[in-house]
């Protein structure tokens, strides 16, 4: 076969296909061609013969034929000693017959610089080498080895792509875009692949659709939840090259359901259970517990029942009961001092008192999260608390509604237990006598005041409040005439929140005076029913409450023996006497009463009508089994005037508290009244007061106090809610207590406990 005029660049062409030449080569046909011979025979000049090259182009001639048919020219595949053989005729001759003896077999060099030419051109090409050479190492022998070894440095392939719309709700369509280098030509494949990430090693194919107007972008739609792996795959002449994108997309389902968490009360502890029962709640369910007391909860394992398709932690749950997308992280968020762990179980341990919400956030395998908040859920109550009791809507025959607040002594916040409300019957339709023109102007205010504040609280026994303790409240009745007044008696457990009926104390009328011991109450005083001309009987009898059995456990009528120093006095009332022998600052008296270590002690007012000056002082005396057995009279109190205000006793002593910063305190050790005003290293006094009402500065204005017994005292007054103050007896100094503001109502009693 005839060769190619070249071979290269896929082949390095040589003397085969670009024909070695000599020139004048001539010898002599001995035997006649006819068309389509494929050898033919010449004389045997062996020298000659052996010059042609073993392939190569000769042509036979003769001088006899019509011009253009003298020279026919053949590529002869092989030779021997006598012929040339594997003839084929040049294109553009026409196979004619040469006559042996004339016809010569010639071959000539068409021009000088032929073989030059060649002979350069195949240097040239065994330097450049051929197509598709590729070098393994770096400085070959040819151009061409050369460069495809830098190809393939250069072009293999470097695959890249970036993931729009990673996050999202299944079904989930992401935008790839393919952003490969180094590709090198246009004979590129890309191949997708996607795998689960729960399910390392089994990859998918996948064929994205491609977008039409920009072939590096792509769509896939991811149809099942989950987390995934993206991988692509580059190929190309030089080489292939993969990335791996791990957990690049999430697709989700919807964020799990609002948990349903259990409160696990403990015996110590009150439970109510969220409404309705099981969930989910449209009302949460609460906890109440003392401080530094565990507080347990938990999510349960499993399909909620009432909730059919969820789990109680509010995962959807495939046909099996399995959650699709799992909560992997719990995170409790309660507002404690505890560190919690990744769990469905949780305890929370607080010191200080107060309402905190039950948080919690669930974080799920793929990646969507609940926050489940019970507000308010968690109720602790301190070991020892102010308790507030006020008249929602005072009334003057039914007495009102009273509410009951919880003051932590530590949060200093005021909180009000659930809806509890109780109705404080009681009637002062028999102060309308002061009406009468004989009395003066103040006197039917005052004896409403008076009995407005007829009321005592003490605490029943040794436990406290945030212990289960009970307490006990005690107030005047009132009624149409003085023979139906009695004392009526409640029992209030204030962690439970629940009031409980006692048996009232009969004929004991009002304006009474109650000494609170630890285990007693001692009511004395207040309005007598005897009365005639130039005379106000204070009531003589002497009535002992027991405050564990709670019920009366002893009467006397108090006489002149029962009184020391003077204290007699105590049986009539400060009075004034019209011409009638009537006393027109009325029948009762302003009592102010505390108890200190085993003394009670009690003031009253020495004036009356417009001016009931408080300062006569007396004190019981007795053993330690019998604390009260008489009563003396001890020196007046001291400093200014007082005509309101409130005793309470500390460690330091028995102080009474108006509305100044004046303090005047009894101590009990020197048995001496002493006098001042609050350590300048306080806020001043009028600072804390409510200086937007008008008279706020009145020193006449009432107020409710009471103490922890030791160091503090709680001053609370009438005329703002804005003006509640708590007294150190350490540094003698006032100061806001908790955020300044007690809730509204018209208040009634406070009690620590």
């Amino acid at each position: 076969m005839i060769p190619n005029p070249t071979n290269f660049p896929n082949f390095l062409d040589t003397d085969d296909n670009l024909f070695l030449v000599h020139d004048s080569l001539r010898l002599r046909l001995v035997e006649d061609y006819n068309p389509g011979d494929k050898s033919i025979i010449v004389e045997g000049y062996q020298g000659i013969l052996a010059t042609f090259p073993d392939t190569g182009i000769i042509t036979l001639t003769e001088q006899c034929s019509e011009i253009d048919k003298r020279a026919i020219s053949f590529y002869y595949g092989s030779k021997t000693s006598n012929s040339f053989g594997d003839l084929e005729l040049l294109p553009e001759f026409e196979d004619v017959i040469k006559p042996k003896k004339i016809t010569n077999v010639t071959m000539n060099v068409l021009d000088k610089h032929h073989n030059h030419l060649k002979d350069s051109l195949i240097e040239i090409e065994k330097f450049l080498g051929v197509s598709g050479q590729k070098d393994k190492v770096p400085f070959g022998e040819t151009i061409t080895g050369r460069l495809n070894f830098i190809k393939n440095l250069v072009y293999q392939p470097r695959a890249w792509f970036t993931v729009e719309n990673r996050v999202g709700l299944s079904p989930l369509e992401v935008t790839l875009t393919e952003d490969s280098f180094r590709t090198g030509s246009d004979q590129v494949n890309y191949f997708w692949f996607i795998r689960s990430a729960k399910v390392l090693g089994y990859w998918e194919k996948i064929y994205p659709r491609q977008d039409e107007k920009n072939n590096k972008k792509y769509y896939y739609t991811f149809n099942d939840p989950g987390i995934y792996d993206i991988k692509l795959l580059v190929k190309n002449e030089y080489g292939e090259d993969f990335v791996i994108f791990e957990k690049i997309v999430t697709t989700k389902i919807e964020a799990p359901e609002q948990a349903i968490i259990n409160l696990i009360p403990k015996t110590f502890q009150n439970y109510k259970e969220g409404t309705p029962i099981g969930g989910p709640y449209n009302i949460y369910p609460k906890i109440r517990s003392s401080t530094n007391a565990f507080v347990e909860m938990e999510i349960q394992d499993g399909e909620n029942l009432s909730n059919p398709g969820y789990s109680y932690a509010g995962e959807l749950l495939d046909g099996l009961g399995r959650p699709i997308d799992q909560i992997k992280e719990y995170t409790w968020m309660l507002g404690d001092e505890l560190v919690h762990t990744n769990s469905n179980y949780a305890r929370a341990s607080y010191s200080i008192g107060g309402y905190y919400d039950l948080v919690l956030r669930v974080d799920t395998e793929f990646g969507a999260y609940r926050i489940t908040k019970y507000e308010n859920s968690i109720d602790i109550i301190e070991n020892q608390n102010l308790w507030l009791f006020n008249l929602k809507t005072p009334n003057s025959v039914s007495g009102g509604v009273l509410e009951t607040w919880e003051f932590g002594l530590v949060s200093e916040v005021f909180k009000k237990l659930g809806n509890q409300t109780m109705s404080l019957d009681r009637n002062n339709s028999f102060l309308n006598e002061y009406d009468n023109s004989i009395y003066s102007s103040s006197t039917k205010e005052k004896a409403k005041k008076e009995f407005f504040k007829n009321v005592s609280f003490a605490q029943q026994g040794t436990l406290s409040s945030g212990d289960k303790g009970n307490s006990i409240l005690f107030w005047a009745s009132g009624g149409l005439v003085l023979e139906d007044q009695k004392i009526n008696v409640k029992k209030y457990n204030a962690f439970d929140d629940t009031y409980s009926s006692l048996s009232s104390i009969s004929n004991r009328p009002w304006n009474w005076a109650s000494l609170i011991s630890q285990d007693k109450v001692y009511f004395i005083l207040g309005q007598y029913n005897v009365t005639s001309s130039n005379s106000n009987f204070a009531n003589p009898i002497k009535t002992d409450y027991d405050l564990n059995s709670t019920s009366v456990s002893s009467t006397k009528t108090l006489g002149i023996s029962d009184f020391e120093n003077g204290a007699e006095e105590l049986l009539n009332h400060p009075s004034y006497f019209n011409d009638d022998g009537i006393p027109t600052n009325g029948y009762f008296a302003s009592y102010k009463t505390a108890w200190k270590d085993s003394t009670g002690y009690i003031l009253r007012n020495s004036s009356v009508n417009e001016f009931f000056r408080i300062s006569d002082f007396y004190k019981t005396n007795g053993n330690l089994s019998t604390p009260f057995n008489t009563i003396t009279r001890l020196p007046d109190m001291t400093g200014i005037a007082k005509t309101e205000g409130e005793l309470v006793s500390l460690s330091s002593g028995v102080f009474f508290f108006n509305n100044s910063g004046e303090i005047s305190a009894w101590n009990d050790i020197s048995l001496t009244w002493e006098t001042g005003r609050a350590s300048s290293a306080s806020s001043s006094f009028r600072s804390l007061q409510d200086s937007n009402e008008s008279g706020f500065e009145d020193k006449s204005n009432s107020l409710l106090a009471t103490s922890d017994g030791d160091k503090l005292a709680y001053l609370s007054y009438d005329y703002s809610k804005n003006a509640f103050i708590k007294f150190n007896a350490i540094d003698l100094t006032f100061s806001s207590a908790g955020n300044k503001m007690r809730p509204a109502g018209s208040q009634l009693k406070l009690g620590i406990y």
